[in-house]
């Protein structure tokens, strides 16, 4: 398991945001040749509405997505979500 944290502060009525990039490693790699990714995502507890945005280049063909992507983005190599985080969520990514 990869952990991240970070300590960020925004202005009362500004916005803001987090940006991560991370390369995975091999073991991951396997895994979505194999035809499954799967990402869990937990939130603070006692932490407001968190927005998320995911763009996970898998460089293969995403074939099908729990929860699902919108149509817009089907048929390519990256799996594409926006939501309202919940404490604890799990996004897995079937490849071809």
């Amino acid at each position: 398991a990869q952990v991240f944290a970070a300590f960020t502060s925004v202005e009362p009525g500004g916005s803001g945001s987090l940006t991560f990039h991370y390369l995975l490693p091999e073991r991951i790699e396997r895994q979505i040749e194999d035809g499954l990714y799967v990402l869990d995502v937990q939130r603070q507890i006692g932490v407001g509405d968190v927005p998320l945005q995911l763009n996970i280049d898998v460089g293969r063909q995403v074939v099908a997505a729990e929860p699902g992507e919108s149509r817009a983005f089907w048929h390519d190599d990256v799996y594409s979500y926006s939501t309202t985080l919940a404490p604890f969520q799990q996004f897995q990514v079937w490849t071809q």
